[in-house]
């Protein structure tokens, strides 16, 4: 059966040129496969309804799977292959935060979820961030709307991301959200920061 995968990809407005190379080399490595691949391109400054906007586009487009891509990532070519590959309703790549505090995006058990030279395979988690993630149809057919919100946690006394709250709202209607921690070593959190003297250290 001929699966229908959008990429859904939220931004301001511009998007950086490495991931522009990266989506349109995934798309090529996926012709092949007969699955049509089509793109949900929103641009906006509130996250929460861009996320909102791409899910609709994608429903329209008969989306059998949502792959969201966010313009800041760095992705291998086979990225839509190997996450489809599992078959399962949520699945996303563990990757870095792009600044300070530095760590993975991936939670379990209330911790930060590292993908270690030793991790491999799908590993269920609290949440993750989703820059790169695969959403089944379904998901949002069963979860009823919000899908995004910045709620206020008690807590921590701060709000939480949309991805954050999608991942605990899926959750809660009975989809587990999983990591591939093998595809987690090639996604990459493309950053900028500043650098003092300090973070610089001589050669030995």
């Amino acid at each position: 059966m001929t699966r229908t995968i959008v990429l859904g990809v939220p931004t301001r407005e511009h998007v950086h040129a490495l991931f522009m190379s990266d989506l349109v080399a995934a798309m090529r490595h996926h012709a092949p496969t007969g699955d049509e691949v089509r793109l949900a391109l929103v641009l906006g400054s509130i996250l929460c309804a861009q996320r909102t906007d791409v899910v609709r586009q994608a429903l329209d487009m008969g989306g059998t799977h949502l792959l969201w891509l966010d313009t800041d990532m760095r992705v291998p070519p086979d990225v839509i292959g190997r996450l489809l590959a599992h078959g399962r309703p949520i699945v996303a790549a563990n990757y870095q935060r792009r600044t300070p505090p530095f760590g993975p995006v991936a939670a379990r058990n209330g911790a930060p979820l590292y993908t270690t030279p030793q991790s491999a395979g799908l590993e269920a988690v609290d949440h993750t961030g989703m820059g790169c993630m695969l959403v089944e149809r379904a998901v949002f057919e069963a979860v009823p709307e919000p899908w995004f919100d910045t709620a206020w946690s008690a807590a921590e006394r701060q709000h939480v991301g949309e991805d954050v709250f999608f991942c605990q709202k899926a959750r809660a209607h009975g989809f587990p959200v999983l990591v591939d921690h093998d595809l987690s070593r090639q996604v990459g959190h493309i950053a900028s920061v500043t650098l003092y003297p300090e973070h610089v250290q001589a050669p030995a």
